[in-house]
């Protein structure tokens, strides 16, 4: 199924068994290509378009551990290697677990520990804030990356010299092999090898880690979305423009700052790609990079890198600009953007680009993410083929429609921001049944305001209101919550539009068509228009559509909901809710408390007012509801004291009845009929089920103003 869908609403999920048949599928076809592919170009290939596949498929289907097993036993690989690229360092703990399990070789007769082909190769900086960077000039090597600097010759080893800590690096140890006799190793030879899989973040798809330390692959495995650590977002002060002695840059800090069209006035002043390209080997020369090697003092070596700055920032511009000029005849630049700093903020000048990835096209890569989208991956890898395979979850999901739970809604301190905060937590608690473990995912800032956790660096998850509570951005490919019971999505993860236009200016930097973004006002926002959606509501029951915010332009719209949808889902799914939990046979349940919809098929769509309406009602009503409209008005005379209020009160607590009985399930609702004597009219009332029955007569007969008697009395089914 193609990704770029004209409504969520359309997509037809598969039932279980077919996805994993077409997954099956897949793959096979997939490691078949792998092994023609290995089998006809060896170790000495040089070229060629290697086998290709991305695969977008909901979140539980085993895409991932299906994919290694049968590289393995399809012998697509043999005992070759592996790279496995994952988002961050806890994904990557989890995978080398499972990986082990699978391959890890039992050595114990030659008096070893079981020998290990799972390896997790760490990056020189610190993972955590607690973990010590394995390499003891992390922050040079930085520097190194930074303005393009091979890091291995200049700061490790070359021909000539040897960095102090060489020896005893922990970094560079990730790539020395474990130490075998003669003797173990014939051992070794005569047993099954497995392949070798290096397991590591997203960040080395772009660093030259494989092309120094590493063999090449056999196949490269990228799992979840990478795309933003591709992307190129460099900040400077509007001055390191303005001062610099050369007038193309001058002129540029006076265009932008004046928000008017880079390329366009560039070339009306004269300027071209090779002027500019030119000025910029006379500024290199102004502003020289000093030699360095292994050998010399961190001191010296960081003095010889006194510029670096300018590389990283003044000459990608420039060059950035130049290539703009050469290729490209819109008016404005992509690579070049001017951000005032409205408030108390600091203007500042971004530079965008997008990295190249260092996996080259004659090497076998297969893309898994659940949000995988193909204009996405072909800037980064163009002609892959990709299939999607979408999966109802097997859960009752509950989403309301009349709000979006914003971060500045429950962050403010206002009356409205309290009211709307107590009832949220009261929701929470309400929801949450100490039998069955239940997850809230919100903002990383609305967790610390409802928990009050105040230090910066916060574990993953804490409790809260008897539930375990965590934040989005943390989440992709985990596990950890997989058997929860119930999940509470509150808000949803939005980036700003300026943010969302800067990451659409880097991942199509080099593209012809001038991207459309929004013009701030007098407060420095940009209002997005709007574009009623709908949910798809199970079984095509009739739909409800609501106003969700949309960019005009269709890049940028494509990267917002990649975070906004594609993250809410994403969340959604760490409980894995396309298979039924055996040792729990009762429905999972779903809560989505933002109205945006998502690619997910809906039970009952809510509207937070009414609810809490009706929650107010039944308090007013101590536990006795009649539904009979001037009975009602006698009852509950500040929540229905008019008949129209009366009438419209019964109509949305009946709408209302299954969430609120999941709410206070304690209170045991049950729909008794009562008539009096004098008409013999029977009505209904929703009661208390833990009421004394003679109470429950004494209050209808009040709110009736006559006596009344109970008809019928069982529990409200459905």
């Amino acid at each position: 199924m193609d990704d770029n869908n004209d409504g969520y609403h359309k997509i037809n999920p598969l039932p279980l068994e077919e996805a994993e048949r077409a997954l099956e599928e897949l793959v096979d076809t997939f490691a078949e290509a792998v092994f023609h592919w290995n089998q006809k170009n060896g170790d000495d290939s040089t070229g060629g378009m290697a086998p290709s596949l991305g695969i977008r498929a909901t979140a539980g289907l085993g895409k991932t551990s299906r994919i290694i097993s049968k590289l393995i036993q399809s012998g697509a690989i043999g005992s070759g290697y592996v790279q496995f690229y994952v988002p961050n360092h806890t994904l990557s703990k989890e995978l080398e677990e499972k990986l082990k399990d699978k391959l890890d070789l039992e050595l114990s007769e030659m008096g070893k520990d079981d020998y290990s082909t799972v390896k997790v190769i760490k990056g020189r900086n610190k993972s955590g804030s607690s973990e010590e960077s394995l390499c003891r000039k992390a922050e040079l090597s930085s520097r190194l990356i930074s303005i393009g600097l091979n890091v291995r010759q200049n700061l490790c080893s070359n021909d000539s010299h040897q960095c102090e800590f060489f020896s005893d690096c922990k970094y560079l140890s990730q790539f020395r092999g474990e130490e075998f006799s003669n003797e173990e190793r014939e051992m070794l030879t005569a047993l099954d090898m497995p392949p070798i899989v290096h397991i590591l973040a997203h960040n080395h798809l772009f660093y030259q880690t494989r092309l120094n330390n590493l063999s090449k692959p056999d196949v490269v495995v990228v799992d979840e979305s990478f795309y933003k650590v591709g992307l190129i977002d460099k900040k400077m002060q509007p001055t390191e423009l303005s001062t610099v002695d050369s007038e193309v840059c001058r002129l540029i800090y006076d265009v932008i700052t004046q928000q008017q069209p880079l390329l366009s006035i560039l070339r009306i002043r004269g300027y071209t790609s090779e002027g500019i390209s030119k000025e910029v080997e006379r500024l290199r020369g102004m502003f020289p990079v000093g030699q360095i090697h292994p050998g010399m003092e961190q001191s010296e070596q960081l003095r010889a890198l006194k510029h670096s700055d300018r590389y990283r920032k003044l000459f990608p511009l420039l060059e950035g600009v130049a290539w703009e000029l050469e290729n490209y005849s819109r008016e404005h630049s992509h690579v070049v953007e001017f951000r005032k700093g409205w408030g108390e903020g600091r203007d500042n000048v971004h530079i965008h680009r997008r990295r190249k990835l260092t996996v080259s096209s004659d090497i076998p890569i297969i893309f898994i993410d659940a949000d995988l989208h193909t204009d996405i991956l072909s800037r980064f890898r163009p002609d892959v083929p990709v299939r999607r395979l979408d999966v109802d979850r097997q859960a009752e999901i509950h989403q309301f429609s009349d709000l979006t739970f914003s971060k500045n809604s429950l962050k403010n301190d206002d009356e409205k921001g309290c009211k709307r905060r107590r009832q949220v937590s009261q929701f929470i608690k309400q929801i949450v049944n100490l039998e069955q473990e239940t997850l809230v995912i919100c903002s990383r800032e609305i967790r610390k305001k409802l928990t009050g956790e105040s230090r910066e660096e916060i574990p993953q998850d804490t409790q809260y209101q008897g539930a375990t509570i965590t934040h989005f951005g943390i989440l992709k490919g985990l596990n950890k919550y997989e058997k929860y019971k119930q999940i509470i999505l509150l808000g949803r993860e939005q980036a700003s539009t300026a943010a969302l236009e800067g990451d659409a200016r880097g991942l199509y930097w080099d593209e012809e068509n001038e991207i459309q973004w929004m013009e701030e006002d007098e407060r420095g926002n940009k209002h997005l228009g709007s574009e009623r959606k709908d949910y798809r509501v199970r079984g095509g029951g009739e739909g409800v559509s609501v106003p969700v915010d949309i960019h005009p332009d269709k890049r940028v719209q494509i990267l917002m909901e990649q975070v906004r949808e594609c993250g809410s889902i994403q969340a959604i799914d760490r409980l894995r809710l396309i298979r039924e939990l055996e040792e729990y046979p009762e429905v999972r349940r779903v809560f989505i408390l933002s109205k945006i919809p998502l690619e997910i098929s809906v039970d009952y769509v809510w509207r937070w007012g009414d609810l809490h309406r009706c929650l107010s009602l039944w308090e007013e009503a101590d536990g006795v509801l009649p539904m009979r409209q001037c009975d009602l008005m006698r009852r509950c005379p500040e929540s229905a004291g008019s008949e129209k209020k009366a009438k419209k009160r019964i109509t949305k607590f009946k709408l209302c009845l299954p969430l609120i009985k999941i709410l206070i399930r304690e209170r045991n609702i049950l729909r008794v009929e009562y008539q009096s004597s004098e008409t013999g009219t029977k009505y209904d009332a929703y009661v208390d089920g833990n009421l004394d029955r003679e109470k429950i007569r004494k209050s209808l007969t009040e709110a009736a103003g006559r006596e009344v008697f109970l008809v019928r009395d069982e529990e409200e089914g459905g």
